[in-house]
């Protein structure tokens, strides 16, 4: 599943094309045109997951985080470094490290950007029709409800 790297990425690529403003007038997806794209074989089936900005000024505190890697506000604590080692043993422990399910990983995704407020949406894409003309490739957008399950809604083609 992503990292903490993979999701930042996603934050430094949108921050960094924003500052020009040729590029940006092209730009008429807004912030939803940022998306990172994962393929990972979960439960010996290949998962094809992505994940894209809802709200950048949420989004934008993962900057202050990163920023502060060398202790800017001199409080001892390195707190992109923290967050990056919370998502990894989340991995470990509620996702069962590398024999985790992808409903298990997907919980544990979910949890970390709600917990931590990021902004970001986590989408699954399902494929049918593999190795035919007729392929096609649905997208649906993953959440976690009040009750810890998964929950996902059709996105619109």
């Amino acid at each position: 599943m992503f990292s903490l790297d993979d999701i930042y990425s996603v934050l430094d690529i949108r921050n960094q094309y924003a500052i020009d403003q040729f590029y940006n007038n092209l730009n008429t997806a807004g912030d939803a045109l940022f998306t990172s794209i994962l393929i990972v074989d979960q439960d010996n089936e290949t998962k094809t997951y992505a994940i894209k900005i809802d709200d950048i000024t949420k989004f934008q505190k993962l900057q202050d985080i990163k920023n502060d890697v060398d202790d800017a506000n001199g409080d001892g604590i390195d707190e992109y470094y923290n967050l990056n080692e919370e998502m990894e043993k989340a991995y470990i422990q509620d996702a069962n490290n590398v024999s985790g399910s992808a409903e298990q990983y997907q919980k544990v995704f979910l949890k970390f950007i709600n917990d931590n407020d990021l902004g970001i949406s986590l989408y699954e894409m399902e494929q049918t029709n593999d190795g035919t003309p007729q392929v096609q490739e649905n997208w649906k957008k993953l959440n976690l409800s009040s009750f810890d399950t998964i929950t996902s809604t059709p996105c619109n083609n």
